[in-house]
């Protein structure tokens, strides 16, 4: 019984490991500043400041010299862990196969990177100086909310930036109720604005005007917020996923299975985000 329990966690180890380097360019921590701590429960993102530049080239042994360059700005990003645990009766343990294919894996997988993305929805939902945007008397299909949100969107594409580990782009981030309105507009099926949503087919995101489409529960409806990369820091520890699989044959002879990781998020440049507001 112990090889078998052995060989079991370590199926359900690798296949949760594949899982999450199949699924990690999907969600908002793509396009994060992305930090590995090797331990503690924090990371600190640093930001310089904006450097100056004059006439010339006077000499640094000035004694009131103490540079140009810019301080650095620290934002820091509280670590903590997040799990997604689930219990299998022997007889289906039996019946599936543990690879990367299997649903309870890619189910406890998919729970943990959604979590990861409440996390940073919360952060920026919290965030207290968004840039706010859109006619909160007007729907959002309205041509005066679209011509808003079409302006906004490519304003954030300006903004986007590149970083290390991290992808240049722009997400939208919207209840489900709110993008079929959005979508189903006659003013993208039949007007001038049909070019807007782009892709929609196999693994290709959605996209409006370039900005990917992130559907969540997690935002109320009658608001977007529009997040350009790296405006907001993703942090982690080093290698800190984990499997758990234990066989309880005194809990109605059930799996016990868990998968645990930690997350850090923090705002870094709420200016640049977007808060669209709209009627419902």
């Amino acid at each position: 019984m112990a090889t078998t329990t052995n060989t079991k966690q370590q199926q359900f180890a690798t296949s949760v490991l594949m899982a999450q380097d199949t699924l990690k360019a999907s969600g908002l921590k793509k396009m994060a500043e992305r930090g590995n701590a090797k331990g503690g429960e924090s990371y600190t993102f640093y930001r310089k400041k904006k450097a100056t530049a004059k006439d010339g080239i006077p000499s640094m042994f000035n004694g009131s010299f103490t540079g140009e360059g810019g301080d650095f700005d620290k934002f820091q990003a509280n670590i903590a862990q997040i799990s997604s645990q689930d219990k299998l009766a022997e007889t289906d343990m039996l019946k599936t196969k543990l690879d990367l294919k299997s649903p309870i894996v890619s189910s406890m997988t998919n729970a943990v990177l959604q979590k990861e993305d409440e996390k940073i929805i919360a952060a920026i939902a919290a965030a207290g100086t968004l840039a706010t945007a859109g006619k909160n008397t007007k729907t959002v299909d309205d041509l005066e909310n679209i011509k808003i949100l079409i302006q906004r969107v490519r304003s954030a594409h300006v903004w986007a930036k590149n970083g290390l580990d991290q992808k240049k782009g722009v997400a939208i981030v919207m209840n489900e109720e709110d993008y079929s309105v959005l979508a189903s507009s006659e003013i993208f099926i039949n007007g001038d604005y049909q070019a807007a949503f782009g892709g929609g087919t196999g693994d290709t995101p959605l996209t409006f005007y370039g900005a990917e489409i992130i559907i969540s529960e997690q935002v109320a409806k009658g608001t977007f917020y529009i997040i350009p990369s790296y405006t907001f820091g993703f942090a982690e520890w080093e290698n800190s996923i984990t499997t758990d699989m234990v066989f309880m044959p005194t809990d109605g002879r059930t799996w016990h299975l868990q998968i645990t990781k930690s997350v850090g998020v923090v705002v870094i440049a709420p200016t640049k985000i977007t808060k669209f507001t709209f009627k419902v």
